[in-house]
C-alpha cells in the first residue's frame, strides 16, 4: 500500500474567551488541557504536527515531554486574530512546505483525542487515497479532527473569517468519507468551550482512570 505523507494542523491560537482563562492550560489529571491532544498527535502516525498559536500566546501547557520530541514544529500565527480560517491557513502552509499529501485538522481543546482516532483517519486515507477528506460524524453532526486531502488545500487558502474544514467538506460531501461515531467516540471528540464542557471532560476522565 502507498502511504501517503499526512501531518497534523493542531489549532491553539483561539482566545478561550468563552472559558474566561486559557483553558489549554487547565489542569487535567497529570498534565494541561492542551497537551493531551499534542501528546496523542504525535504518538500517532503522523509524519509531522503543525502546531499553530498566535503571537501572544501562553505557551506553558507544552508539556517537557512533548518538547523532546522532534516531530512537531510551533507557527506562530500572527493573522490568528482574524479568525479561524487564518490559524489553518498558517498551518496548511507549514504543511505543504514539508510536502502533505493531506493534513488532518485538530482542535487543541480536545483533551480526550486518542492515537486510535487519528489512525484510523490515516488508514482509511490510505486505501482510499481519492477522497477528498476523511472525517467522523454523529447523527448530523461533523467532528473534528478532520483528514483533508490536497485536493481541497485550495479551497482552505479561500476561507475567511471564522470559517472552518467544516464549510470546505459540506461543500465536497460526495468526495468524501464520513465514519460514524458510537456512544464512546462521541465523547472522544468533545470539545471544550466553557467552564461546563471542562467539568464533563474531567468527570469523564476521572471515571476512565
Amino acid at each position: 500500500m502507498n502511504k501517503q505523507k499526512i501531518i497534523g494542523v493542531y489549532l491553539a491560537a483561539g482566545k478561550s474567551s468563552r472559558f474566561g482563562s486559557n483553558k489549554l492550560l487547565a489542569p487535567l489529571l497529570d498534565k494541561p488541557l492542551g497537551a493531551h491532544g499534542l501528546r496523542a498527535a504525535i504518538q500517532s502516525n503522523l509524519k509531522k504536527v503543525v502546531v499553530v498559536t498566535n503571537d501572544k500566546g501562553d505557551l506553558s501547557w507544552i508539556t517537557t515531554q512533548i518538547k523532546q520530541s522532534d516531530k512537531w514544529v510551533i507557527n506562530v500565527c500572527i493573522n490568528a486574530h482574524h479568525g479561524l480560517s487564518q490559524s489553518l491557513i498558517c498551518g496548511l502552509k507549514t504543511a505543504e512546505v514539508n510536502k502533505a499529501k493531506a493534513i488532518i485538522v485538530m482542535l487543541a481543546d480536545q483533551p480526550l483525542i486518542t492515537t486510535t482516532v487519528i489512525n484510523k483517519l490515516i488508514n482509511i486515507f490510505n486505501k482510499n487515497p481519492q477522497a477528498a477528506f476523511v472525517g467522523y460524524k454523529s447523527n448530523t453532526t461533523i467532528s473534528p479532527p478532520m483528514l483533508i486531502s490536497n485536493k481541497l488545500f485550495t479551497s482552505i487558502y479561500d476561507l475567511s473569517g471564522d470559517q472552518g474544514a467544516l464549510n470546505i467538506i459540506q461543500k465536497n460531501m460526495d468526495n468524501g468519507i464520513l465514519l460514524p461515531l458510537d456512544n464512546h467516540d462521541v465523547n472522544t471528540v468533545y470539545d471544550v468551550d466553557t467552564i461546563k464542557d471542562y467539568s464533563h471532560i474531567k468527570t469523564v476522565m476521572n471515571a476512565s482512570r
